[in-house]
């Protein structure tokens, strides 16, 4: 288990640490666990200022850029339209791509319940930071197409939909590598398994609150946005707790490996280290690195103004996805407190 994965046995023999007792083995693991949490929270930051620092130093990747044509059409005003699924190269039957993500925006809009909320600098409110990140991504989108040197047309943007934002956690089926097409039955027991799975993870976070209700909700905060070199704008998230020691792993990276473990059989290509939801992407000739280095500015001028803002989810959105991207299909929302 801790060799699948690769959690670092540094030092000791399991097997000698086993032969000490039950008790000396829980103890080892909780060590290894604690280790292993400092080492990853660590590992995204460091992910992240690398990340950040790819645009200004190397510009953009233009076979990438280029490439991203592949995952779109053309509308009928020339727009471009993501593909969708039962498309070449994928031709999968609906629903076989399906999605557990957080959502940015109103789940249902007659509710008065909100999937998120944000508290920025003692002061409630709802859906900043989706609006703000969408906003920004507009003024991106008029700084790349107008970058001199590119013939009219050659480089268009794609931004994402509000309604679209959000940060993907687990593909139990992925459109790399599909699960047995799922109808019926037993799309019902995977929907219900996974309304079972964040129920528990939601009563986890009560119990770490020493709470029975109100608190079933997981706190992102943001650390930056930034464009890659490949054309996407993306806006990452460390997640965090006020209940945990700063050893302590966080309970959302916990649950994304409980849902691996769950899903055995699901592709084992997922995101599995960095939080992020893509706000903007390039389709086509890419820009000189001159408009790099002044895109890479502007998010690190964006990232000053909104960094450290909290996100609070209290639901996570099942959907059966439609298409790449955008976030088509039927969505079902699974909250992590049932009762509330």
């Amino acid at each position: 288990w801790l060799q699948r994965d690769n959690w670092p046995v540094r030092g000791r023999s399991l097997e000698c640490a086993a032969a000490t007792g039950g008790f000396f083995l829980v103890a080892f693991v909780g060590e290894i666990c604690a280790k292993m949490a400092v080492e990853c929270n660590a590992a995204r930051d460091t992910q992240y200022a690398a990340m950040a620092g790819q645009l200004a130093a190397g510009g953009f990747d233009k076979l990438s850029v280029a490439a991203a044509a592949d995952n779109f059409v053309r509308g009928a005003d020339g727009s471009l339209v993501p593909k969708h699924y039962d498309m070449p190269p994928w031709e999968l039957q609906y629903p076989a791509v399906r999605l557990h993500c957080f959502v940015f925006s109103r789940f249902d809009a007659t509710s008065s319940a909100l999937s998120v909320r944000t508290f920025e600098r003692g002061i409630s409110d709802p859906g900043s930071v989706g609006p703000r990140a969408v906003a920004f991504a507009a003024q991106v989108k008029v700084k790349l197409q107008s970058c001199q040197g590119l013939s009219t047309g050659a480089l268009q943007v794609y931004t994402q939909a509000l309604d679209d934002l959000h940060i993907t956690l687990f593909h139990p089926s992925a459109p790399s590598q599909p699960r047995p097409f799922a109808s019926g039955e037993r799309l019902r027991a995977e929907e219900e398994l996974s309304r079972q799975l964040v129920a528990s993870f939601g009563a986890d976070r009560r119990r770490a609150h020493g709470a029975s209700d109100g608190l079933a909700e997981v706190e992102l905060v943001v650390d930056r946005i930034l464009m890659t070199p490949g054309g996407v704008l993306l806006l990452v998230f460390q997640p965090k707790d006020s209940s945990l020691r700063p050893s302590e792993a966080a309970p959302l990276d916990h649950f994304r490996a409980k849902l691996r473990t769950s899903f055995p059989d699901a592709s084992p290509k997922q995101t599995k280290n960095i939080y992020h939801a893509s706000i903007l992407r390039m389709v086509g000739e890419a820009p000189d690195i001159e408009t790099a280095k002044e895109v890479a500015e502007m998010c690190e001028q964006f990232s000053a103004r909104l960094k450290g803002t909290s996100v609070w989810f209290n639901a996570v959105t099942y959907v059966r996805e439609l298409g790449i991207i955008a976030l088509e299909g039927e969505r079902v929302l699974l909250p992590l407190d049932p009762g509330a």
